[in-house]
């Protein structure tokens, strides 16, 4: 995923600092442990491929992710700030998905979860 820098006044270190300019998905390196995953772009879901991830919320420590789980997801569904900070716990690398590859990601389950049951009902 490409990265382009949001003109636009200070932002805290809890905000987006970076705008995607394309709508693929990608996996990137998280970097060293230490490194702030988040701040991203709002409407980015993301999770680990490899590596853990650690999940705080005001300094204290809430729980560390691995691959199979993901973050991001309430400011994907309902478009609010992040509620916690991400941090690499270990070398990391990380899927995302932006807001328009979820919906439709999402649309197209649903059209095809209602096929399938009209299809039964019909039978």
């Amino acid at each position: 995923m490409r990265y382009k820098h949001t003109p636009g006044p200070p932002r805290d270190h809890k905000r987006a600092t970076r705008t995607p300019t394309t709508s693929t998905n990608s996996e990137e390196a998280c970097g060293a442990p230490g490194r702030t995953v988040v701040p991203l772009p709002l409407g980015v879901l993301m999770g680990p491929t490899e590596g853990q991830v650690e999940v705080s919320k005001d300094g204290r420590t809430l729980s560390q992710m691995g691959p199979g789980k993901v973050f991001g997801e309430l400011a994907i569904l309902y478009n609010c700030q992040r509620t916690a900070t991400i941090k690499a716990a270990t070398d990391c690398k990380l899927f995302a998905i932006e807001r328009q590859c979820f919906q439709t990601i999402m649309m197209r389950t649903g059209l095809q979860k209602q096929a399938e049951y009209t299809a039964f009902l019909k039978r």
